[in-house]
């Protein structure tokens, strides 16, 4: 009876553990939408067209996408739960961190057609970064408390981040050329003709976050290459994917700019091997 009393314990255990990160997932989307529903200034929703607004109505579609894109932070703390470096209360904060950096970044990106403001200037600045700080916030609740719960923390001593600058430039300059020529090139639809200036310098911004992302990465867990891409990468293409949803004839334009983000972000990767001698494995 005691034999195999402490196995039964033990599976119950890590169960309560899982249900209590799922219970985390609902409550920092709820805690999303909420924080994006007391903001003075609405998107207006008959203007949101897309095929599931109009089959299951905006706030069903709203909630769903929440719910996927912070139970995907779940899956990836948690997939990670046995190479964190830091401990688990920082090394989930250094996660949360990168994808709440994303979010703010993402959030300024000129799309008017996703927000309540027909030009872009110092109001859509604003009220994007209180919507970037709504995303932001429960993803890094979210992922400090999924880590603390399931979380398997060895410490490692190896210098892991002394070149944290030298990648930090080298992803923001690879990712906002490569943003700046599909631009102007015509691949993307980023209103670059009407707002030159936003549009190049929010490429390089967000190269930038990509780069900090990584470091991030890099001191939260042991493989931070291939967290970099089916965690931040594939996060940031679910992230894109919103507009998609609410508006007719947007996700191919989406899904495209957000998976060429990943694959550049994947070449920034391995140029930062080669020239910088990084040897994280991916």
């Amino acid at each position: 009876m005691l034999v195999g009393w402490a196995p039964r314990r033990g599976v119950a255990d890590l169960t309560r553990k899982y249900v209590l990160s799922f219970v985390a997932v609902l409550a920092c989307a709820a805690l999303a939408i909420v924080a994006h529903a007391v903001l003075p200034a609405q998107v207006d929703e008959d203007l949101l067209d897309g095929f599931l607004v109009q089959e299951v109505g905006f706030v069903a579609v709203a909630v769903s996408y929440f719910i996927l894109l912070y139970a995907h932070c779940a899956v990836v703390v948690n997939a990670n739960r046995a190479n964190l470096r830091q401990g688990k209360t920082r090394s989930g904060l250094f996660l949360g961190s990168a994808f709440a950096l994303l979010y703010m970044v993402g959030m300024q990106e000129v799309m008017l057609e996703a927000n309540a403001f027909e030009t872009w200037g110092l109001d859509f600045v604003a009220y994007q970064t209180v919507l970037g700080l709504g995303d932001a916030v429960p993803a890094i609740i979210l992922c400090v408390t999924v880590s603390v719960l399931l979380g398997e923390a060895r410490h490692e001593d190896r210098p892991v981040h002394r070149d944290a600058l030298p990648i930090v430039l080298l992803f923001t300059l690879v990712v906002g050329t490569s943003r700046l020529l599909l631009s102007y090139g015509g691949v993307i639809d980023s209103h670059v003709l009407e707002y030159p200036v936003p549009v190049v310098a929010w490429g390089f911004a967000l190269g930038c976050a990509m780069g900090i992302g990584y470091v991030l990465v890099r001191r939260a867990c042991s493989r931070a290459g291939a967290v970099m891409i089916y965690g931040l990468g594939l996060n940031w293409v679910i992230f894109n994917m919103f507009i998609g949803l609410v508006k007719s004839g947007t996700m191919a334009d989406a899904l495209t700019r957000s998976i060429l983000d990943v694959v550049v972000v994947a070449a920034a990767m391995g140029l930062a091997q080669s020239v910088g001698g990084e040897r994280q494995a991916a």
